[in-house]
């Protein structure tokens, strides 16, 4: 692999899958690029509520399932629905942090972006 400043590099540990390296400037909500399907989350930082929009290569229809994981890769249970045109989660059960939401696809693909919780004011 050709890390962007010229210099040969390992990616993937012992597999050898195919990947490349990226340079990623400014903030980042989710996986955009060739392949991946885009998903963005609103509003974020979030209290109780999330709604995730898809870019239309997506087809409501094939997804699977959505998963709540705290960057440490813990999961959260996620009650959501899946409506007309996003997703709605409940994270109002979810601690104040910075999480991922991943939707799994039939087809084995996904979409991740994060966002942060935020604890309701008392």
């Amino acid at each position: 692999v050709r890390r962007p400043n010229g210099e040969d590099g390992i990616c993937g540990g012992e597999s050898q899958q195919t990947c490349e390296w990226i340079q990623v400037q400014g903030a980042c909500s989710g996986i955009i690029g060739d392949g991946f399907p885009s998903i963005t989350i609103s509003p974020n930082p979030a209290k109780s509520k999330i709604a995730l929009r898809f870019d239309e290569s997506i087809e409501f229809e094939s997804i699977q399932s959505l998963e709540i994981l705290n960057m440490s890769g813990l999961r959260f249970s996620a009650n959501y629905n899946v409506l007309a045109n996003h997703i709605e989660a409940d994270v109002s059960h979810l601690p104040e942090g910075a999480f991922m939401a991943r939707v799994i696809l039939e087809n084995g693909e996904f979409a991740i972006a994060k966002f942060l919780k935020l604890n309701s004011a008392k």
